[in-house]
């Protein structure tokens, strides 16, 4: 089917009039095949020629070269305008496509065709093939055949090279003798582009003018112009690289800068709402936790005083939401600060779990714990995050166990690290959720109908407080039967406390104590705690007032707010301090008591002028303690 296609795209070629681009492609397309050809071309190389014999030219068209082969009935000059009817095929000896002659029309002669000028390169290539083309190359090698064939060889500067070759008569002059080449020599080259083995090509002369020196100027001005011209363009190139580099990097570099300033603004934000939420959540449960442990101190009795420790236990478990919400803020802003102590591990241990012993004897569980051999009596480490870390997995533990019980194991990973576990008889964890648990603000049954509640920080904060501290908490196992939390803790192995210093628990006399305090509730509670305490006590509403009552009357302390219209507490203390270096008055002692409880709240409050500090809700046993550090420390 493939044959007989060429074939008949051959018949209409032929019916229409052939090109030499058609018939190199029927012919190439299946070798050896042949076909009628009808073409119309000029001759580049007529017959007659040195290198041809009388039954042999070349011509072209516009797609390319062929030859021709007569039957030696007419000699055709180049310039002849020609039509050819006759046969093409395949002439293996130059591996191309020629034309069997049959019959050579003259017609309307065009003149000689002006050669196509081509770099060496694409000669090479064949781009040229069969057409009569210009290069200039440099001569490699001369190297005389025989008596009829000349042959040298020429290359360019890319490096590509290629074989040019003439023929003369016998006893004739050689074709190169009127410019007798050398290695080295320029020369501009003008003849057919013809294949030759292994489908390289070469240029076959047609007489000597065809091979002429090439001037130096010819050489050099398109060389400099070239050189000149890329050097340009690299130098263009470079600069706009240059400049566009620069704009690119100011660019971002100033989207960079947003970008930190947004964040660094959204970070101010977040700690500003943070502070506010923490002042105005505590200032409300400051009065509802207070009040509610004065009124248990009373007389309240029976079902009253169930309902009264339930509303407690909710007030609370706000406090502590509260709580995990600032401390995971802290640890995820890397601002969490550890306070090593010296404590016996044994003891914490025991103190966490009796904390937990009556709200397991409520759903009737056991809990227990055992330590191994191995533990220091004495370690040193934060024991206030340990014992956070510790207090949430017994209380995960105990809220999710229906029955059964709940067991802590004590032992040391390695010397210098704890090792505790915490082990249920719970309904387990899926294994697809193990680390998902881990995750803030996630829960293993994040669904609306799960039966435990919680924001899911717990697991979050204690998994980032045991890293804070030197180790690891994982899930060890998981299954329907129960599930094993571990952590690792850092400790360093200590001695024993030489002594312990205890702080009075209130102080020795009736104190004047001045309350500046702007919310009523809180207003009241500190007024009675301090009523049950025996101290005596004035109020004042802000700042402003807290001044005006100082100026008249002398008090033995000062209970401070810190967040107050007109004047807040900060300023006030500061302009106490202020008021006593300019009368040469004893310092009297300032206790900041207020909701404010983040990072650097502690600092700035001191830094202000106040003594201490203790952030609300604050129990009665805390409030006395500080009272009685604060009246027995020297003052200055």
């Amino acid at each position: 089917m493939r044959f007989l296609g060429l074939i008949f795209g051959a018949l209409v070629a032929w019916a229409e009039g052939s090109s030499i681009q058609a018939i190199r492609a029927s012919v190439e397309a299946q070798t050896g095949a042949t076909g009628p050809a009808d073409l119309i071309c000029t001759v580049t190389m007529g017959t007659g020629y040195l290198q041809m014999g009388r039954e042999e030219f070349y011509c072209q068209d516009s797609g390319g070269g062929i030859s021709v082969v007569t039957a030696g009935q007419e000699t055709l000059e180049a310039g002849a305008r020609i039509r050819i009817t006759g046969r093409f095929r395949y002439a293996a000896k130059d591996d191309e496509p020629q034309i069997e002659a049959e019959r050579i029309e003259r017609l309307k002669p065009v003149g000689p065709l002006a050669p196509q000028e081509a770099s060496l390169p694409d000669v090479v290539a064949g781009k040229y093939r069969g057409m009569l083309v210009s290069t200039i190359g440099q001569v490699t090698v001369v190297a005389p055949v025989g008596e009829e064939r000349d042959i040298l060889f020429i290359r360019d500067m890319s490096g590509a090279e290629m074989r040019v070759y003439g023929r003369h008569p016998s006893g004739t002059p050689s074709t190169f003798a009127h410019l007798q080449p050398k290695p080295g020599d320029w020369i501009t080259v003008t003849g057919i582009s013809l294949p030759r083995e292994e489908r390289r090509y070469q240029i076959r002369l047609r007489s000597p003018a065809d091979l002429r020196r090439t001037p130096p100027e010819v050489l050099f001005w398109p060389r400099a112009f070239w050189a000149a011209a890329v050097a340009f363009a690299l130098a263009g190139f470079f600069a706009f690289w240059v400049v566009t580099l620069r704009r690119t990097v100011a660019r971002k570099t100033a989207e960079v800068r947003i970008l930190l300033e947004k964040a660094e603004e959204s970070s101010r934000l977040k700690s500003e709402f943070l502070a506010n939420m923490s002042h105005e959540i505590r200032t409300p449960l400051h009065g509802v936790l207070g009040l509610q442990r004065l009124l248990l101190d009373g007389k309240i009795q029976g079902e009253d005083r169930r309902h009264l420790e339930l509303a407690q236990d909710s007030a609370q478990t706000l406090m502590n939401l509260l709580n995990d919400i600032l401390d995971f803020s802290k640890v995820e802003a890397n601002k969490l600060e550890l306070s090593p102590v010296v404590f016996d591990p044994r003891h914490l241990v025991e103190s966490v779990v009796s904390l937990f012993a009556p709200a397991a004897g409520e759903k009737g569980l056991r809990i227990d714990w055992q330590s191994g051999d191995s533990i220091p009596s004495w370690v040193s480490a934060d024991e206030l995050r340990l014992r956070q870390i510790l207090t949430n997995l017994i209380s995960n533990a105990v809220k999710f166990t229906e029955a059964g019980g709940v067991r802590i194991d004590v032992g040391m990973q390695n010397p210098n690290q704890l090792l505790i576990s915490v082990t249920d008889t719970g309904p387990g964890i899926p294994y697809g959720a193990h680390l998902r648990i881990f995750e803030p603000f996630r829960q293993a049954d994040g669904s609306s109908s799960r039966k435990h509640g919680g924001t899911g920080l717990g697991l979050a904060i204690s998994a980032r407080l045991a890293g804070a501290l030197g180790g690891r908490l994982w899930l060890e196992n998981s299954s329907s039967n129960g599930s094993c939390f571990r952590f690792t803790v850092d400790v360093a192995p200590a001695e024993k406390p030489s002594e312990i210093i205890s702080i009075q628990p209130s102080p020795a006399r009736p104190l004047s104590i001045l309350v500046v305090e702007d919310n009523r509730v809180n207003q009241k509670l500190i007024l009675k705690m301090l009523a049950r305490a025996g101290h005596l006590t004035s109020l004042a509403n802000n700042g402003r007032e807290a001044l005006e009552q100082i100026a008249n009357s002398s008090f033995d302390l000062i209970l401070m707010d810190v967040q107050m219209p007109e004047m807040d507490g900060v300023e006030t203390a500061f302009r106490i301090r202020h008021m006593e270096n300019l009368s040469g008055a004893p310092r009297m002692p300032i206790i900041g008591l207020t909701a404010h409880a983040m990072k650097g709240d502690r600092e700035r409050f001191l830094a202000a002028g106040m003594d201490d500090y203790l952030p609300k809700p604050v129990s009665f046993e805390t409030l006395n303690a500080a009272l009685a550090k604060a009246v027995a420390a020297p003052t200055e």
